[in-house]
């Protein structure tokens, strides 16, 4: 096995859960983009100017009915 070859992925449990501190480091080290999170429609800035994930029901076509959108789900970024 190579170095190219590992993949490391790292799962919160809830963006709100994960602390400044680790979201600093891990965009400084190119692991986390907020700003992807952003400009690809994930997150919402509400009317105090906090940015946060949408919900499920938020990023789920709306053809879906509301029993059928998965109530936990892992984001990856």
């Amino acid at each position: 096995m190579q170095q190219q070859d590992m993949v490391v992925c790292v799962i919160c449990d809830g963006f709100e859960q994960i602390k400044q501190g680790f979201k600093d480091y891990a965009t400084e080290h190119k692991f986390f983009d907020i700003e992807k999170l952003k400009s690809r429609g994930f997150m919402e800035e509400d009317r105090d100017g906090k940015w946060k994930m949408k919900t499920m029901q938020d990023l789920m076509d709306k053809s879906v009915p509301e029993a059928d959108i998965p109530k936990n789900c892992l984001h990856l970024f």
